[in-house]
């Protein structure tokens, strides 16, 4: 079990590098959760801080791991491509999907425009929580004439 230690006397069934956790008699316990699998492991594949030992449901994408989309859910594993918290419709494989309705674009998901609608896909560039009104295409149009103005809002239209 060269990965738990270099010098220890380990049980290693499934000879991925980590020894078995469940031992008895003369041997040390290794940090190995599954050691009747080598795909089951302490290894952290893609670097996300998460190994399937520890509930990464697709350790090849770092995007993908529990919690990724933190504005959803922190139990489910699901793919945040853009990073803004909200879980992809068409997660990567193993992921959940979210309810992020452009993943590509950490300013469009639904309720980034709270004050035009708390629940529709709208995109909020300038973050001043209406939404843009002429936005792309499948995204539903806010009220915002200036997107990337945050002090031109229609509650204020004429800002001084």
């Amino acid at each position: 079990a060269e990965l738990d230690s270099l010098t220890s006397c380990m049980v290693d069934l499934d000879q991925d590098g980590f020894g078995s956790d469940d031992v008895s008699g003369t041997t040390l316990a290794g940090t190995d959760c599954d050691d009747s699998s080598a795909s089951q492991n302490q290894n952290d594949v893609d670097g996300d801080g998460f190994s399937t030992c520890t509930g990464d449901c697709n350790d090849t994408d770092v995007k993908t791991f529990p919690g990724a989309a933190e504005k959803e859910s922190l139990v489910s594993c699901m793919t945040d491509f853009d990073g803004d918290g909200y879980g992809a419709q068409s997660p990567s494989a193993g992921g959940t999907a979210g309810n992020d309705c452009d993943d590509q674009d950490p300013l469009t998901h639904y309720g980034a425009a709270p004050l035009d609608s708390p629940v529709l896909c709208m995109t909020d560039a300038d973050g001043d929580d209406y939404g843009d009104e002429s936005p792309g295409t499948g995204i539903f149009a806010g009220t915002d004439c200036d997107d990337a103005d945050g002090f031109l809002t229609p509650a204020d239209p004429n800002p001084s």
